[in-house]
């Protein structure tokens, strides 16, 4: 009889799926950092440099140069914060969502192809857990 998992094996399983998340991303043309910007501002819309920087985990310039680097490509745009004349926003631009679309889609199908070559019984394991990982990732602190 199989041992009960743990929180533990559970934390660490997580930690192996971000992992394997993270090295399966084949974009040749874009940084990770850049995806997930793109992906940020998808979720929360236009943000301050400064608050991209945060959220990333990497320091202001560092934002500021990935920041140009997509404005460059035309992926994002800089905007007035209308809250305050003197800041600026960073927003996603029709080509960064078609962008962002495209490895999503792209993201979704290496995914599919993963899932498939699980047994059955672990396809519907992961299945069932859907809501659950929807809940573990969208809980507020």
């Amino acid at each position: 009889m199989p041992s009960p998992v743990t929180t533990q094996d559970t934390a660490h399983a997580l930690e192996a799926v971000i992992t394997w998340l993270r090295d399966s991303r084949e974009p040749a043309d874009m940084s990770k950092s850049a995806l997930s910007v793109l992906a940020r501002l998808d979720a929360l819309g236009p943000l301050r440099i400064t608050d991209l920087a945060v959220r990333e985990g990497i320091t202001q310039p560092g934002m500021t140069t990935l920041v140009n680097r997509i404005v460059g490509q035309g992926l994002a745009e800089r905007l007035s914060d209308p809250d305050d004349g003197r800041a600026v926003l960073v927003a996603l631009t029709g080509a960064g969502v078609a962008r962002l679309t495209e490895y999503r889609v792209s993201r979704t199908a290496t995914i599919a192809a993963r899932l498939e070559r699980l047994d059955p019984e672990s396809q519907l394991a992961l299945t069932q857990a859907t809501d659950a990982l929807r809940r573990f990732v969208t809980e507020q602190d």
